[in-house]
């Protein structure tokens, strides 16, 4: 088959999968794919059942996603930047066209070449292929993935600094509210994706070390467990959505196989963050925000007591006022404007009626200004007439400027009427901003909590996926119930009867062995007396 029909049915079948997001047939998290299986178990599950069938080579790997997987209304969208290149699907020369005599677009891979993606078929793998502006592929090079705090950053990235400078960074920070826009590096150290590609990354980060770990640990064993926290993170705050559930589904028509990550999203943690058949003996702490106060914004110094505070639950009292006179800059989330300023003398700053209930492991971090580096004084109480108690913290403070101060191994109570006071009784001058209350929420134990069956029958996705001959489809009753589990080709004939039989409450499991059917996609289909349920499955020969 030439390469204008490879196109061709390559266009169709994206615009057949479009089809399918469009009336919510594809769904990351509903899958449950390996069981129960955790740690290096499911590692190898997933390397024996979501390796590549075959890679398409470099050349036409690199053809589809610029004219296909990257390309939106003609254009090529780049991975870090938004930057944004011409480039006419149907055009005989993508490769040329994206990369325009060296200033446009060209392939990034997201696990460099360099730490063990440099041979085939790791090369052509486009689970972790990204179109990315010339420039910013250079920058990133083998570096590895993390967060970088804004004081640390050497270059911002975004196709608007292309447009204003014709170079796609700059060394100037963009405005608070725009900065998740923008990717940033520390050169020589490390690169930190815009935020709505974060969790793409991460999932095909996860992908690569899993299926070509022995590649990968022969040419840097290290790279991987250097950013896998911060892979965690970034898989967390970006969450999976159908731009990147249609990207896995059209590469599997390919090459055969899924990201799995990007179908069962509780698999990071399963196979990476959890020992062989069990949980996570230390599990970093999880903690929630039960408050951040920020002080806003003023037109002139004001006391305390008139002040708008972000809390209105709360009580605010002190002698000190509110005011602009220098703003809070120099730590990650740094949010300017108004700060609590406690001038010469014996000052103070309360916040008070603040429930603590339900959490553990508190912990407060404030942005700081000193004119010297005496500490400063904070006490907490849990109620309105007991003693003030010493919060003691190590942090030193360095005067003259703005400095994040993280208590994270505070004696904080759980309290319902939590107060915590900031006070002063020297001749240095104190300005507070972003103070900000964590905790980590008590859990329920299993004994607490009752498990139902659904209301209605649930289908899950079956697995492996994509399989060859065989594959195990699990479902749910609510009820006894007659049950017809079936399974459609493309063009809607049923082709084979899984279930046809009086099904108890509860779970059930069937295998289909599909033998005797050629490769492609497949409609399976739960009927019951009060629901029916329909899931697609990919067979591949």
């Amino acid at each position: 088959m030439d390469l204008k029909n490879r196109r061709c049915v390559a266009i169709l079948t994206f615009a057949l999968l479009l089809s399918f997001i469009s009336a919510g047939s594809l769904s990351a998290q509903n899958q449950n794919i390996g069981g129960d299986l955790t740690g290096e178990p499911l590692q190898e599950f997933l390397r024996n059942n979501y390796t590549p069938a075959q890679t398409l080579g470099y050349s036409i790997a690199r053809d589809r996603m610029y004219t296909i997987l990257d390309n939106r209304s003609g254009k090529v969208i780049g991975v870090y930047t938004y930057f944004e290149m011409p480039v006419d699907p149907n055009s005989s020369t993508p490769r040329a066209d994206a990369y325009d005599g060296g200033d446009g677009i060209n392939a990034e891979h997201l696990w460099p070449q360099s730490k063990g993606a440099g041979n085939e078929p790791a090369r052509s793998d486009l689970h972790h292929l990204r179109s990315t502006e010339v420039r910013a592929n250079q920058d990133r090079g083998n570096l590895k993935f993390g967060t970088i705090p804004d004081s640390d950053v050497d270059r911002w990235y975004n196709k608007s600094s292309r447009d204003n400078t014709g170079l796609i960074y700059t060394t100037t920070a963009p405005p608070l509210n725009e900065r998740d826009e923008w990717s940033k590096i520390k050169l020589n150290d490390r690169f930190e994706s815009k935020l709505d590609t974060k969790g793409d990354i991460a999932r095909s980060m996860f992908y690569f070390y899993t299926i070509y770990r022995n590649e990968a640990d022969a040419e840097d064993s290290g790279f991987f467990s250097s950013m896998d926290d911060a892979l965690l993170e970034w898989h967390d705050i970006d969450e999976v959505d159908s731009d990147e559930l249609l990207r896995t589904e059209t590469i599997s028509t390919w090459q055969g196989n899924v990201n799995p990550f990007v179908m069962d999203t509780t698999l990071v943690r399963r196979a990476y963050f959890m020992e062989d058949g069990g949980t996570d003996p230390n599990p970093d702490p999880v903690f929630t925000d039960i408050f951040t106060e920020t002080f806003g914004s003023v037109s002139s110094s004001t006391d305390i007591g008139n002040h708008t505070f972000d809390n209105t639950s709360f009580t605010f009292d002190g002698n000190g006022d509110i005011r602009e006179s220098l703003p809070s800059e120099g730590y990650e989330d740094a949010s300017g404007n108004a700060q609590v300023f406690m001038n010469f003398g014996d000052k103070y700053f309360t916040i008070g009626n603040i429930n603590t209930t339900g959490f553990e492991q508190l912990a407060l971090s404030l942005g700081i200004y000193s004119s010297g580096d005496t500490p400063l004084t904070i006490e907490y109480r849990t109620d309105s007439e007991g003693l003030w108690t010493d919060l003691v913290y190590n942090d030193q403070l360095n005067g003259g400027v703005w400095q994040l101060l993280d208590i994270e191994g505070s004696n904080l109570p759980a309290a319902e009427f939590l107060s915590i006071r900031f006070s002063k009784n020297n001749s240095q001058q104190y300005r507070l901003d972003d103070i900000q209350l964590r905790g980590v929420e008590i859990e329920t134990t299993s004994a607490d909590i009752s498990y139902d069956l659904p209301k209605i029958a649930k289908l899950d996705q079956n697995y492996p996926n994509p399989f060859n001959p065989t594959t195990t489809i699990q479902y749910t009753l609510s009820s006894s119930e007659q049950v017809r589990l079936s399974v459609y080709d493309m063009l809607g004939r049923e082709v084979a009867v899984i279930v046809n039989d009086l099904k108890s409450a509860g779970q059930h499991t069937a295998v289909w062995d599909a033998s005797n059917l050629s490769s492609g996609i497949y409609i399976y289909s739960l009927r019951t007396e009060s629901s029916r349920i329909t899931r697609k499955m990919t067979l591949m020969k």
